[in-house]
């Protein structure tokens, strides 16, 4: 007798979990992470338990997905960071009368991933001003670019001369 058989092999590759690279938004986030694969038969697990193709990320972290099908499982993660726009406020005018004293100032938020420069030349987010004139600072960061100015003001105290007396 003649007897036939046959076998149907499919291939299934590992998949490859691929999400963007890390990221930092400016004051607010809102960004849709896509880790579908074109293998129609896979699964999805994100670090928050969801188990859709997509995930809708409003805050910062890192965040993970991993990809599992017959072939095999993977995963990939992305850092997602935060950052707001540079704020300053120096205050008002300052008025001395005879001889300034020192003006400490700070400036900026931490973490802020923030850059400094100050009208004396200093890099850090506070400095110390011991003469009159105008001051200025300013802060950027990929959000953006502020600055802001005072003045030290200094006032002499009046010298009264009425003359010999007579």
């Amino acid at each position: 007798g003649v007897s036939r058989d046959s076998v149907l092999v499919e291939v299934r590759q590992t998949p490859v979990a691929s999400l963007p690279i890390d990221s930092v938004f400016c004051d607010n986030v809102e960004w849709e992470l896509d880790a579908s694969i074109s293998e129609p038969v896979a699964n999805y697990q994100w670090q928050d338990g969801s188990d859709s193709t997509h995930l809708l990320v409003s805050d910062s972290g890192w965040y993970k997905v991993t990809i599992s099908n017959e072939g095999g499982t993977s995963s990939d993660s992305v850092r997602v960071g935060l950052i707001s726009t540079p704020v300053i406020e120096l205050g008002e005018d300052r008025l001395f009368c005879n001889t300034v004293s020192s003006v400490d100032l700070q400036v900026g938020m931490d973490q802020n991933e923030e850059e400094y420069l100050w009208s004396n030349g200093e890099v850090t987010n506070s400095t110390s001003f011991i003469t009159d004139g105008k001051k200025w600072a300013q802060i950027s960061n990929k959000c953006g670019t502020v600055s802001d100015t005072m003045e030290i003001l200094l006032s002499y105290s009046p010298v009264v001369d009425l003359g010999p007396d007579t």
